[in-house]
């Protein structure tokens, strides 16, 4: 049994090789059949935030200076007892203590905003033919995939991760990211059947917003109190696209984004992804069985196959598991499946420095976000929500 989870961890990476691959090219074929004039009249990049108004301004700023093909608006939305004037947006959207909904934290602010919106449709302030560019207050996303968007007629779109050099740590930390995005995000996005959203790099076009929401719901229709989710809403929000039947695209056009600058930080962060996740998916129980089966894939590979993986030189090692030289060749074709898919991946992503630094670190990199995950799993779900220190820049 061992030697089979072994030989099985082996063949990962020769599986996301050919994931990417297919990911890749379906991406491809729906961007070249849906490109086209802009079906849109305006673009909103809409940034939640609990204060942090030096960096919403800078971002701002800058997407302001990209020279777009569509009037552009900046939507800020912030919490009550935060000062208006400290924004420079064209809408600042201020959620009521008092607002209640099907959601908490950064998910009810979302849903407050999506609300707004629709009273301005009604009111004839608002044309309803837009699309939502969702950011976050540590994240900007790049002039070209905010062109692709706009240019390519699909419902919702998710960009690529790119993470900022802000410390080693956070850097050897986030390499797993655009890694996670080429081999699994795209292929599943780009198929139809989506795993992971991204909340800095969701954009999708005012019709999907005004049939779905941001709440939480589960599928019998009971209202959750028991235990907030407090996580995830982007993630969960592309999957009722999905239930939905709105059009899907993954593109490799990146979103700049801020690591963890600490052990801490991490901690705090995927700690609130992972039980966002669980909640979603297995304790509330909000999606279908067929979405159950994507994760519950995509969680095995991660908790059980790859530590069977990190310690089988030691299994060989100490004679536990015996390998005939077609396996050994399997574990050597996996070997360099792993390095030449992160190396293709970082220089695509972020350049070829990047791709040769972390390579050389992956093994690094994918263990330290696996101990990490693990000691987020055992601090049990947060119940409250807690953001990572935020830069002044990015």
């Amino acid at each position: 049994m061992i030697k089979i989870l072994v030989l099985l961890s082996w063949s990962l990476p020769i599986l996301y090789v050919i994931m990417a691959f297919f990911g890749y090219v379906n991406g491809k074929h729906i961007c070249s059949k849906n490109n086209g004039p802009p079906d849109s009249d305006l673009l909103i990049i809409q940034i939640p935030t609990i204060g942090n108004y030096r960096t919403v301004n800078k971002i701002f700023y800058q997407i302001r200076n990209y020279n777009l093909p569509l009037p552009l608006k900046c939507w800020v939305i912030i919490e009550e007892g935060d000062e208006i004037k400290n924004y420079k947006a064209d809408t600042v959207i201020v959620v009521p203590k008092n607002f209640k909904c099907l959601a908490h934290a950064k998910a009810r602010a979302l849903e407050y905003a999506r609300r707004r919106r629709l009273d301005l449709i009604d009111n004839f302030e608002l044309t309803n033919n837009y699309i939502i560019v969702q950011s976050d207050d540590d994240s900007i996303p790049s002039r070209e995939l905010l062109i692709e968007a706009i240019y390519t007629n699909v419902d919702v779109i998710i960009g690529t991760v790119r993470p900022k050099f802000l410390g080693l740590f956070g850097l050897l930390m986030d390499y797993e990211r655009p890694f996670v995005d080429i081999r699994t995000t795209s292929f599943f996005t780009n198929n139809k059947i989506p795993i992971w959203g991204h909340g800095e790099s969701t954009i999708y076009r005012g019709r999907v917003e005004q049939k779905i929401n941001y709440e939480f719901m589960p599928l019998n229709g009971k209202i959750i109190k028991e235990v907030p989710v407090m996580g995830n809403e982007d993630m969960y929000f592309l999957h009722k696209a999905e239930l939905n039947g709105f059009s899907l695209y993954h593109t490799l056009k990146t979103v700049s984004i801020c690591s963890p600058v600490n052990l801490s930080d991490a901690i705090k962060q995927r700690r609130r992804w992972l039980w966002g996740n669980f909640n979603i998916v297995y304790i509330k129980r909000l999606l279908p069985f067929n979405h159950v089966i994507r994760f519950l894939l995509c969680h095995v590979c991660a908790f059980i196959l790859y530590p069977i993986s990190l310690t089988s030189p030691l299994l060989i090692w100490l004679n536990i598991i015996q390998l005939s030289s077609l396996e050994s060749l399997m574990g050597i074709i996996g070997f360099i499946s792993w390095y030449l898919l992160r190396f293709v991946s970082l220089v695509y992503i972020m350049g070829f420095k990047h791709g040769i630094f972390g390579t050389i670190t992956s093994k690094l990199t994918s263990a330290l976000n696996f101990f990490v995950m693990i000691i987020g799993i055992f601090q049990g779900d947060p119940k409250k929500f807690e953001v990572i220190k935020k830069p002044d820049s990015v």
